[in-house]
């Protein structure tokens, strides 16, 4: 049975909030809706963070022809939500995230076939829930009717996975009900660091949220007094544990994940030799950020939340790409492509959710 529209709205802001707080959620980044009839279901908006996101501002949206509430903008990527709905009408509750390590795992680009293979002993009544396989689509524009055509067809082809992944940008999931969504999204990321720790034969603790994005990892950078126009901007320097990893290989950071590509653009330089403070305001002049080789990453921002954040995104990425070549198939976004999504992010998301 369906919600009512006053349990779907507060399920929808509870829902971000709590994967807010488990770090499978960062910014807005990452959609919540839930289905209050046959025909219908509502949805996070565009561009909203799900802190101080209000009941009256969730959309609700048409199942059968995609129309939406007047004088309302629903999350750009509401298409691959219809879609699930469409595939699956027992469906209750569809989750879009870009959780870290689901999507790390999603670059390699291959059907995670028989998963209980990569289970510990003794888990495998816990993951049941996933089905037996996570299909994964190839990589499609964010919001796109061709990244919807991909999802559908991808539910199709496996009707009792209740998981998939999106190529270079995140994980869709859906539930009959809504806290076997949020368990299900949960598990899908426990799931994917196992897959993980298996392909690149490391520890699981290795990828533990807290070593990847809490602040004591980084410190702020203190620029001379000659260099006023960096001094005007927050800078860390992330030692996360990806980033150091990356970092060592002495290569730039290709974009492989999307979000990478909208904050960040197509790459980021590794400086590999030792350079001074005038030479490293150079480099982040047309930057924002810059990888040193053993050491990690500079993240700048307008302000400390913008330079957090970008820390926390290049950590991911770097975990994705770090993966990408040690398997040595995988390959990064088109840097055209990833031009395109920087252009969009700066011009059109970015000024929408401020």
């Amino acid at each position: 049975m369906a919600y009512s529209i006053e349990e779907a709205r507060f399920h929808v802001r509870s829902l971000g909030q709590n994967l807010k707080k488990d770090g499978l959620m960062i910014r807005t980044w990452g959609n919540v809706s839930v289905r209050v009839s046959e025909d219908s279901f509502v949805i996070s908006p565009s561009g909203r963070d799900f802190a101080g996101l209000t009941s009256d501002e969730i959309v609700k949206v048409n199942i059968k022809d995609g129309s939406y509430e007047s004088g309302k903008v629903p999350s750009s990527e509401y298409l691959l939500h219809l879609i699930t709905y469409k595939v699956h009408p027992e469906a209750q509750c569809v989750i879009h995230t870009h959780q870290p390590v689901a999507t790390a795992i999603s670059v390699l680009g291959i059907d995670f076939e028989d998963i209980k293979q990569y289970i510990p002993e003794g888990m495998t009544r816990d993951v049941n829930i996933l089905g037996s396989k996570i299909p994964t689509i190839q990589y499609e524009m964010a919001g796109s009717k061709e990244a919807m055509k991909a999802v559908g067809k991808a539910w199709k082809k496996n009707p009792y996975s209740a998981a998939l992944l999106m190529r270079n940008h995140g994980a869709l999931v859906w539930g009959e009900e809504v806290r076997e969504t949020y368990y299900t999204v949960k598990m899908l990321e426990k799931m994917s660091r196992w897959i993980y720790c298996s392909i690149i034969d490391i520890e699981e603790d290795e990828l533990d949220f807290d070593m990847m994005f809490d602040a004591k990892y980084r410190e702020k950078l203190r620029w001379a007094p000659s260099l006023k126009e960096m001094q005007s901007r927050c800078s860390f320097i992330s030692r996360s544990p990806f980033l150091k990893r990356f970092s060592n290989l002495g290569l730039d950071l290709e974009a492989y994940l999307d979000d990478m590509a909208q904050i960040a653009g197509p790459r980021v330089k590794n400086v590999v030799k030792q350079i001074g403070q005038v030479q490293l305001a150079r480099e982040l002049m047309n930057s924002d950020s810059v990888m040193l080789k053993g050491k990690g990453a500079i993240c700048t921002g307008p302000d400390e939340e913008e330079a957090r954040f970008l820390c926390q995104v290049l950590e991911k990425a770097a975990m994705a790409a770090y993966l990408a070549k040690k398997q040595g198939a995988a390959m990064p976004i088109p840097e055209k492509i990833s031009e395109r999504i920087r252009k969009h992010y700066v011009e059109i998301y970015s000024k929408r959710r401020k």
